[in-house]
């Protein structure tokens, strides 16, 4: 089964170019087509070897589940996904736009003229971003001595770079659906997540407090990292979650497993109403953007698209164009042999990735630790997955 796709690890494996990682894609029918773990969790001589149940930071492959918990609650009335959110959030009433910053040093704000709704969230488009992929919201974050690494929601709150629904920015917008969530259910985002996704699906190894998970801790992957000549060392950046988070964050908070984690993408795949029903299924994975060109500039930047290339086919060179859904990027051609046009797919910062392609009846996870992200020998194997899923499915 997959042979090649497993000549590709073995190769990479002897090659010293991968540590370790595992792999599961399934068909329509819920039937598994390739399941693979190889190497170790770490590069320390008596490392475990890497399982399904091996444990790590997912990163913003937790966007997906809590956009699934967002989308759960419009369905319930509790949410609407075209309501100005300071409704719920008073926090965010009269948000100000950072344009820069004048000969004192002072920042130059400017009010919002649009709303921040729940669909501008899940869509990247509130102009939301993160602090450390922007110069101005930093800048405007060290002018007011404001702390960082402090894991509360409160760091998150920050000038918008551009007036909601305008354009696009990767950021902290689904931490903030994941509070607005909490706020009309009463809920922590991990009970919420625990009882109407972790529940249902049968996964017993996803939380956002794994440190307090004896289990999970003892399964949990080692720090690898590559460095500038692309040898693997052990990873000391220190780039990782901060433990005991007061707040469940609902961008990037959640710690899984490959086999976990497969069990949401299978439920979308198959449509089986375990998680989503009619049009907000069909809203999961249908473009939104208003300015979709926006997020093509992104996908094709030289730095921010090393996240998608080679793993979506992107920077080809070509006049693809691309638009995110409520539930992760999609891209409007087919990726011969890779993905069919329509394929939801996103990744975690350690270089995690996943898709759900409905069109070929097949969907993929990818699990790994590495960093930094965006790495392109991980991009090139999830590539390989990728190809080897659709080539499986097609012999079916």
């Amino acid at each position: 089964m997959a042979t090649d796709f497993k000549s590709t690890v073995a190769t990479a494996l002897e090659k010293k170019e991968i540590a370790g990682g595992a792999v599961i894609a399934v068909d329509r029918e819920g039937k598994e087509l390739i399941r693979h773990a190889f190497g170790k969790t770490s590069l320390e001589e008596d490392a475990r070897p890497f399982d399904f149940d091996t444990t790590f930071w997912i990163a913003s492959s937790t966007k997906l589940l809590t956009s699934i918990s967002a989308l759960q609650c419009v369905e319930k009335g509790l949410l609407k996904l075209d309501e100005d959110i300071s409704v719920v959030l008073p926090e965010w009433q009269d948000p100000q736009i950072i344009t820069g910053f004048d000969d004192a040093g002072k920042a130059q704000l400017t009010p919002a003229k649009e709303t921040i709704t729940l669909r501008r969230l899940l869509t990247h488009s509130s102009g939301m971003a993160y602090y450390f992929m922007n110069p101005l919201v930093t800048q405007w974050r060290d002018s007011q001595k404001l702390p960082v690494g402090t894991g509360e929601m409160s760091e998150f709150k920050n000038p918008l770079i551009f007036e909601p629904g305008s354009s696009w920015s990767y950021g902290v917008s689904i931490d903030w659906a994941g509070a607005l969530l909490e706020k009309v259910t009463g809920m922590k985002l991990g009970e919420y997540m625990q009882k109407h996704i972790f529940e249902p699906l049968g996964m017993t190894h996803t939380t956002f407090q794994a440190e307090n998970n004896e289990a999970m801790m003892s399964r949990m992957v080692g720090r690898v990292g590559r460095n500038p000549v692309g040898e693997l060392i052990k990873e000391e950046s220190g780039q990782h979650p901060v433990k005991n988070n007061k707040d469940d964050h609902g961008g990037s908070g959640l710690y899984s497993c490959a086999q976990d984690y497969i069990k949401v993408l299978t439920s979308l795949l198959l449509d089986d109403g375990k998680l989503l029903k009619g049009d907000m299924y069909k809203e999961l994975f249908r473009g939104q953007l208003e300015h979709p060109e926006a997020f093509t500039a992104a996908v094709t930047d030289p730095i921010f698209g090393q996240f998608f290339a080679p793993a979506f086919g992107a920077s080809r060179g070509d006049d693809t164009k691309w638009d995110y859904a409520l539930g992760g990027a999609i891209v409007d051609k087919e990726v011969p042999g890779q993905a069919a046009k329509g394929t939801l797919f996103w990744s975690g910062l350690p270089n995690n990735y996943w898709f759900v392609d409905r069109e070929n009846g097949v969907c993929g996870y990818y699990a790994s630790w590495l960093l930094p992200a965006g790495d392109a020998i991980t991009g090139n194997m999830f590539a390989a997955l990728q190809r080897a899923a659709v080539k499986e499915v097609a012999k079916l």
